[in-house]
């Protein structure tokens, strides 16, 4: 088990490598990351987790967010993506 947690790790890790953009503010591109590993384990059943999300800035107001999640019970895998665009407001655009 501890081979498919790394493994997949690696996988989503790689890509939330930065990738550089050119552009005349130097608030667009890559804002963050985040990984979360975890392990659950009871008297009959556990289980091992992996969340990763990455934020990117599309203009100074405007965001990406990209959400990825494996669940691991053991014989079976549970995945999930989500991607999500914001509006970041301030005093000048709400």
């Amino acid at each position: 088990m501890k081979t498919r947690i790394t493994a997949a790790a690696l996988a989503v890790a790689s890509f939330l490598l930065p990738v550089p953009l050119s552009a005349q503010s130097s608030a667009i591109g890559f804002s963050g990351a985040e990984l979360t590993l975890g392990h659950l384990s009871g008297d009959s059943a556990s289980l091992s987790t992996l969340d990763a999300s990455a934020d990117f800035a599309i203009t100074a107001y405007h965001g990406f967010q990209l959400d990825v999640g494996v669940v691991d019970y053991g014989e079976v895998w549970f995945g999930s993506i989500a991607a999500h665009l914001y509006l970041q407001p301030s005093q000048q655009a709400k």
